[in-house]
């Protein structure tokens, strides 16, 4: 789908036809922004050498403010993730925005069950009792980030990774799994979204995983052990999403329909 508008809010894979049938049960469905931004991904994927094979994966890190709740679901999805993929995960105060960031370059695949939020900014999104609002109403144009540890190293270090950081990266996944919050919704344009999504593409991500709405630890945590135990089989992620969302169709769609892939797989 190249959707527009207010059709990027759509769940396309949990629509049903008139016998109630998913969308995701006749066809595997992935978004592109645009089909100018369509064509440079091709482009990108024919450019691609195989060198980098590393996996990324992150879990439920230390939170940088106490208003933030940690994530123990998602430490659990995170270990879940790194044995199918056979790689180490980072979690709790191993999971800093420096490390994060080092190794970002590197890798292939990267998996990050964190907090997201939809400014670039904490301060944003603190309220007057003190607890944190994830996503604030405001204009999110350039705007998005991951909550990662703070690293201690670092002078001032706010543990946010932000979208104007990510945009300036040059990295070369192949598939970015952002299992978090609200992760694929920012000022809709009549190219795509503004937000995290946007940053990962113009960084030079090949293929993403997002989210449109807020999700639940245990059912994404289930979600995500077959989306990956498809992808090491095919390494296609709209293939590998729609094996892992036909085997829960029985469920509410609320708890696996949020998830969608933007981009293109390996030729």
């Amino acid at each position: 789908f190249v959707p527009s508008g207010p059709l990027f809010s759509v769940p396309f894979p949990a629509l049903v036809n008139s016998e109630k049938v998913y969308v995701i049960e006749k066809f595997v469905v992935s978004i592109a922004p645009s089909i100018a931004i369509l064509d440079l991904m091709y482009m990108k994927v024919m450019s691609m050498d195989s060198k980098e094979k590393e996996t990324l994966v992150v879990g439920n890190p230390s939170m940088p403010i106490d208003a933030i709740t940690q994530l123990p679901g998602s430490e659990k999805e995170a270990k879940a993730v790194a044995s199918i993929m056979g790689c180490d995960v980072l979690c709790g105060k191993e999971a800093t925005k420096n490390e994060v960031m080092s190794r970002l370059p590197q890798a292939r695949v990267v998996h990050l069950a964190t907090h997201a939020l939809l400014s670039d900014k904490l301060a944003d999104h603190l309220t007057q009792e003190g607890k944190v609002s994830m996503y604030n109403d405001g204009d999110y144009t350039v705007k998005g980030a991951i909550v990662l540890a703070r690293s201690l190293d670092t002078d001032n270090c706010t543990g946010v990774l932000t979208s104007s950081e990510i945009q300036n990266m040059n990295l070369k996944g192949e598939l970015i799994v952002l299992s978090c919050c609200k992760t694929g919704c920012g000022k809709i344009i009549g190219d795509g979204i503004l937000g995290l999504s946007r940053a990962l593409l113009v960084a030079g991500v090949q293929c993403l995983l997002a989210t449109l709405w807020s999700i639940n630890d245990e059912c994404t945590a289930d979600l995500m052990q077959h989306f990956y135990l498809n992808y090491s089989q095919c390494h296609d992620a709209p293939l590998a999403l729609q094996r892992a969302m036909s085997r829960f169709k029985d469920r509410n769609p609320g708890t696996w329909g949020a998830f969608f892939v933007m981009g293109i797989s390996p030729l």
